[in-house]
């Protein structure tokens, strides 16, 4: 039979192995970082961009569900100049409205033009 001190060496070499696995698996703060919900909001490409503006068009709620929406009218610049222009006045103002019928016409209407 093992002795005691035997017995406890490996039960220490096991807990010790444990805790190394779980560090290098990715456990605490080494582990990759989730995207922030900015980046997880990004809008990319016209149809992603006016399914936003449709989902906001219905809902009538603006405020952190508009994020990212500009960054996409912007990028439309390079294919379409005007349109983009257009969608940016438009975005200024539903930026600015706080009514929901309001943002609701202003959001449906930004997705017409899409």
């Amino acid at each position: 039979m093992k002795t005691l001190f035997e017995l406890r060496s490996i039960l220490s070499l096991m807990l010790l192995s444990i805790a190394g696995v779980s560090a290098v698996s990715g456990c605490g703060p080494g582990s990759s970082p989730t995207p922030s919900t900015e980046q997880s909001l990004k809008v990319s490409g016209k149809e992603e961009l006016k399914k936003r503006l449709t989902s906001v068009g219905e809902s009538g709620n603006g405020g952190s569900g508009l994020a990212g929406m500009r960054e996409a009218i912007e990028a439309l610049k390079a294919s379409d100049a005007v349109l983009a222009d257009q969608l940016i006045k438009d975005f200024e103002q539903l930026e600015q409205a706080e009514d929901a019928e309001q943002i609701k016409a202003l959001a449906q209407q930004m997705a017409a033009k899409l």
